[in-house]
C-alpha cells in the first residue's frame, strides 16, 4: 500500500510579495493582522524510504530561503494546492527529478502552499478564502491528500 509523506519546505513568498498579498487580504478583512507561506511537499511512495532514501529526498526538497517568523499558534490555516485530480506541471518534473537521483520508490511528488494568516474577529473567512484564490481549507491535511492521491489508491 502506498505511503503518503508530508515534508514542509522553505517560505514560499518574498517579503515584497508577502506585503502585497496582507494589503490584498487585508482590503478584503480589515482584522487580519499577519500572513505567512510555506510549501508543503506532498510525496506519494511505493513503500516507507530507509534513512539514506529519506535524506536525498528532504535535500532534493530543500529549496529557497527558509521560512523566518511563519504563522503563529493560533493562525488559520488555508492551503492552496493544485486542483484536484490533476498533476501538476511541477509534481512531473520533481517526480522525473527524484527517479533520476535513484529514488524509485517516489510515486508522485506534488506541492502546495500552506497560508497562515492571523486576523482579528470571526468574519471574513470567505474574503480571505477568494484573495487566496482555489484552495482548499483543512484542519487535517491528510484529507487532501486523500482526496488527491485517490485514483492512485485504487
Amino acid at each position: 500500500m502506498p505511503l503518503i509523506l508530508k515534508l514542509r519546505g522553505a517560505s514560499a513568498l518574498s517579503e515584497f510579495r508577502l506585503a502585497k498579498l496582507l494589503r490584498s487580504l487585508q482590503q478584503a478583512s480589515p482584522g487580519v493582522r499577519r500572513v505567512a507561506g510555506e510549501y508543503w511537499h506532498f510525496v506519494e511512495m511505493a513503500h516507507a524510504p530507509d534513512a539514506e532514501q529519506r535524506r536525498k529526498l528532504e535535500r532534493l526538497l530543500d529549496y529557497g530561503a527558509p521560512l523566518e517568523g511563519g504563522a503563529r499558534e493560533g493562525a488559520e490555516l488555508y492551503l492552496v494546492v493544485p486542483r484536484i485530480g490533476t498533476i501538476s506541471p511541477w509534481s512531473s518534473k520533481a517526480t522525473d527529478i527524484a527517479h533520476s537521483c535513484g529514488l524509485d520508490g517516489v510515486l508522485r511528488i506534488e506541492r502546495g502552499i500552506a497560508y497562515g494568516v492571523e486576523r482579528e474577529g470571526a468574519s471574513g473567512r470567505a474574503a480571505i478564502a477568494v484573495q487566496l484564490c482555489i484552495l482548499v481549507k483543512i484542519s487535517n491535511y491528510s484529507q487532501y491528500v486523500k482526496s488527491v492521491f485517490k485514483f492512485l489508491l485504487v
